[in-house]
């Protein structure tokens, strides 16, 4: 494999990993957003429970009925966190996995970067060497033709 194709295959890895990189921070992003859907749903959750809180029963039916409402509102803010703590467990775990793919982008980067001088300063060297070739077969021929 030349080098030349060498480079072209890095950069080509190295658009890889950053796709790697945005489908991770996507991922991220849509964990985040599930985060907030779960605490505005708690928080209207506990709306509703202290508006229920203090509304007052007028007779034991409905203060029964408001018992078992306040119940099941404890209920649903309940599973509510338990999904809440999930998700933030389940994003830390996606926010370790964007930090992976970063370091491995960055890694692939600076390769590719040391590989592309490495290639120009060889393509420079044999520049400087047809150059000085040149130049040295020019003296010669001026030497000679005196």
């Amino acid at each position: 494999m030349n080098a030349r194709h060498h480079l072209q295959t890095m950069s080509l890895m190295l658009n890889l990993r950053q796709r790697d990189v945005e489908r991770a921070a996507d991922e991220l992003k849509a964990k985040h957003a599930l985060q907030s859907r779960y605490r505005r749903n708690i928080e209207r959750l506990d709306a509703l429970g202290a508006a229920a809180s203090s509304s007052t029963a007028f007779n034991a039916s409905q203060a029964l009925n408001m018992s078992a409402y306040k119940g099941q509102l404890a209920t649903l803010r309940l599973g509510q966190q338990q999904d809440l703590a999930l998700s933030l467990a389940d994003a830390e775990i996606s926010r370790q996995a964007l930090v992976q793919a970063r370091l491995k982008r960055e890694a692939m980067a600076q390769v590719r970067d040391v590989t592309a001088l490495r290639l120009s300063r060889e393509g420079e060297v044999r520049e400087q060497k047809r150059t000085d070739d040149a130049a040295v077969l020019s003296w010669q021929r001026q030497q000679h033709g005196r």
